[in-house]
């Protein structure tokens, strides 16, 4: 059998492009999640918190190429600490560079841990006499879902995927969460006779203002391409 060196320097060479190639195409995106509150509502003080973070899902349509779709439904559940919004864990994914017309990131909270809560808040709410009372704001059974589209970076409403391009930020505005909640609100709410807090906020407790506050919280935070 006779070894032509050139086709083998030819192959080895082939694979190293399609290596590179194949580098350049993809782009590895970090997950940042941050919650702003800087209380607009003087009632309400939240001083920690968890959420359960447990499916991540990208899509989107390029000018060139194919359709991406990524989904990660986690093993291991993330568990944000808030109102930090710091992750028990980091998460990236490698996403194909290209001018997408269409991007969107998809979302879920869920805990599959019997009597954890998907999303557990606590802090202080003033009355309309000025009196604090603690409470508890808990999502126990339910998962929480967000579906919104990146917000375009490279100009009518198109999405940039590129080397030197930074994670993909999801931001919540947890101001929004309680707009609703007002001192006059606060002056109905039951309270608790034997309870770690004054007030719970639950399907079950002040059922009304949880419903209320629970389509607040499910609005669709801001999602970018920093």
């Amino acid at each position: 059998m006779t070894f032509n060196f050139k086709h083998i320097l030819f192959a080895i060479s082939t694979l190293l492009l399609m290596a590179c190639e194949k580098d350049q195409l993809e782009v590895s995106r970090n997950i940042e999640i941050s919650f702003s509150f800087s209380p607009q509502n003087t009632s309400v003080f939240v001083t920690n918190g968890t959420l359960i973070f447990d499916k991540f899902s990208f899509s989107g349509d390029r000018e060139e190429g194919d359709e991406v779709e990524i989904e990660d439904e986690f093993e291991n559940e993330i568990l944000i600490t808030l109102p930090s919004g710091k992750l028990n864990r980091s998460i990236q994914y490698d996403i194909p560079q290209g001018l997408y017309t269409d991007a969107e990131v998809e979302l879920r909270f869920n805990s599959d841990v019997d009597n954890t809560p998907t999303l557990a808040l606590e802090g202080t709410l003033k009355d309309s006499q000025g009196i604090s009372h603690s409470f508890i704001f808990e999502i126990l059974d339910d998962d929480i879902e967000f579906e919104t589209d990146i917000e375009g970076n490279a100009g009518n409403g198109k999405v940039s995927v590129a080397n030197g391009s930074g994670p993909i930020l999801i931001t919540f505005d947890m101001n929004d969460w309680f707009s609703s909640l007002s001192p006059s609100i606060i002056d109905q709410l039951q309270h608790s006779s034997n309870g770690s807090y004054d007030i719970y906020l639950n399907k079950d407790n002040n059922s009304k203002t949880f419903e209320i506050l629970l389509a607040d919280i499910i609005s669709n935070p801001i999602i970018t391409l920093q």
